[in-house]
């Protein structure tokens, strides 16, 4: 987990990153808007944005700019990064909040490029608005957009890898340099490929481009219309020219998940979009002439963030160039002759390892609608890495042990969580539909429950403490207490019958409780070194009891 250092003036951790280029650019960092400061694991650093603050930063040609969390859970906080130039990488950027304000602005610009340069984005995390934030922005004319591409870009612009939900606006603003000369505002004929990524709710367009050579890649684009008070929504657009999608997954959109042209100008009445290999649910025109070619995939289409590879899941994931998402597969025909073939028909009872420690990766739940989980077991629990354990997080991640027993309990916003679990899962409790990825195979969470085993630690516990002594005062008139001491090591145990109760207690080599109806016993190696006892409870000592 990160730590963020508030105080702006420890700017000198900075200098150990890429993009900066000496005074000038930790002066650019710091002095626009925001806080800067390291990570204390050093993979990324966070940038906090001031209230009423935007934080901006000018890239130059040929720069890289990277790992950056960049926080604006201040109220009116927001940021922009502008790639106006040639040869550009902007990667490993996390948005840690959402954007509060209707106003109109850019995340990222890019434009400015000439017809031979070559800019990456990639590996982005940005969860917009919130719902009710959206609604509320829904016709105000403007509102936030996460990746415009300006009229002049003439260069290739490749996103990949991003995460962009939630704007009543384009979320990649990308048909501009296609614009005709009959625009105010000619088009430079750039093209901007979008490959491996996820948007999520728009009110305009999640994947809007206007030029040949354009195109969505194996990307999952969802409208979520039907949630949002937006009159429009458009999965993927084919503003102008002939753009085309592969191997997508297209939803939830109106007029339509897949819509071409603009009536508004000539070349937007000639627009066309060629679909392959892709799932859509329908399709719709902005103008008489404008075309849309290829059918749906007969597949179940993908919907979460976690199926497509590479896409990060959480903003500090993002910061880090870290993913939690699974490999990515194109989903396979629902048809006899292979839709059967490539299932995976493993049991949970299959893949579970009674004996090993269990990865149990968790996902569901939306940043509007956060899952809660809790999972009790009997054995072993401990947090993964994807698990957020910052104890100053009120959603955080948390697993507790009593015993043997253990609980996990946590929150899911559309992210991953991930737990090693050794024993046995003995009960389940969800506030959403949540799916649960075991050692690699996919299942509903409830599955979990009832799976494993959990002997406890009975083999090491006979093998290193041989010996037992039972105080047993079940049969005995009033309290027993009592006290013992060996030369080497005591646990407390439930040989024969006895429990384990919280008021006894061991302290290094000395044991001590007190027995009123019931039994209490300790399993223990070396010499009983000293004893005490004060009541009529029976003792029995055993050396090597389990032989």
């Amino acid at each position: 987990m990160t730590k963020e250092i508030q105080d702006a003036t420890n700017n000198s951790l900075l200098n150990r990153r890429s993009y900066l280029k000496g005074a000038g650019a930790a002066a650019a960092l710091i002095g626009l808007g925001g806080a800067a400061a390291a990570s204390d694991e050093d993979d990324y650093d966070v940038i906090e944005v001031s209230s009423g603050e935007t934080w901006t930063y000018n890239m130059d040609n040929g720069e890289t700019l990277e790992n950056l969390l960049i926080d604006i859970t201040a109220s009116g906080a927001s940021w922009e990064i502008r790639m106006h130039g040639d040869d550009m990488t902007l990667r490993n950027i996390g948005i840690r909040g959402n954007v509060d304000s209707p106003q109109k602005m850019n995340h990222i610009s890019v434009g400015g490029s000439s017809g031979s340069s070559n800019c990456v984005i990639e590996n982005i995390y940005y969860e917009g608005y919130t719902l009710s934030g959206f609604n509320n922005a829904v016709g105000t004319g403007g509102t936030a957009t996460p990746i415009f591409v300006s009229p002049n870009h003439s260069g290739d612009l490749l996103v990949r890898n991003v995460n962009l939900q939630s704007c009543p606006d384009n979320l990649i603003y990308a048909s501009a340099p296609g614009n005709g000369s009959e625009h105010p505002a000619p088009g430079g004929g750039g093209t901007v490929r979008v490959e491996d990524s996820y948007l999520f709710r728009t009110g305009a367009g999640c994947v809007r481009v206007g030029t040949e050579g354009s195109y969505a890649e194996n990307c999952i684009l969802d409208g979520d219309h039907s949630n949002t008070a937006a009159p429009n929504s458009r999965p993927f657009w084919g503003y102008y020219e002939h753009t085309e999608i592969r191997n997508c997954d297209v939803m939830n959109g109106s007029p339509g998940a897949v819509v071409a042209g603009a009536s508004a100008w000539d070349k937007g009445r000639r627009a066309e979009v060629t679909v392959e290999d892709s799932y859509f649910e329908d399709t719709g025109t902005h103008a008489s002439g404008a075309q849309i070619h290829g059918s749906s995939a007969d597949r179940e289409p993908r919907t979460e963030p976690s199926e497509i590879e590479g896409v990060p899941l959480s903003a500090e994931e993002a910061a880090s160039g870290s993913s939690g998402s699974s490999p990515s597969q194109s989903p396979s025909p629902s048809s006899p002759e292979n839709g059967d073939d490539d299932e995976d028909d493993s049991s949970i009872e299959d893949v579970w390892e009674d004996n090993e420690s269990n990865h149990v990766e968790l996902r569901g739940g939306t940043p509007d609608q956060i899952a809660e989980y809790e999972i009790l077991g009997s054995g072993d629990a401990e947090a993964g890495e994807n698990a957020d354990t910052n104890p100053d997080d009120p959603y955080r991640d948390v697993v507790t042990t009593d015993g043997d027993d253990f609980l996990v309990e946590g929150f899911l916003g559309g992210h991953v969580d991930d737990f090693y679990i050794t024993g046995s899962i003995t009960d389940v409790e969800t506030t959403a539909d949540l799916t649960a990825t075991v050692n690699g195979h996919e299942f509903d969470v409830q599955e979990l429950e009832g799976v494993g085993s959990w002997d406890g630690d009975d083999d090491a516990e006979t093998s290193d403490l041989p010996h037992a002594i039972v105080i047993d005062g079940a049969e005995a008139a009033g309290t027993t207490d009592y006290s013992l001491s060996v030369s080497e090591e005591i646990v407390q145990s439930e040989y024969s019958g006895a429990t384990i109760d919280d008021g006894d207690k061991v302290e290094g080599t000395t044991a001590s409780g007190t027995v009123d109806d019931g039994i209490d016993a300790y399993r223990f190696c070396g010499e009983i070194t000293d004893f005490w006892l004060a009541g009529e409870a029976d003792v029995t000592l055993e050396y090597d009891a389990d032989n």
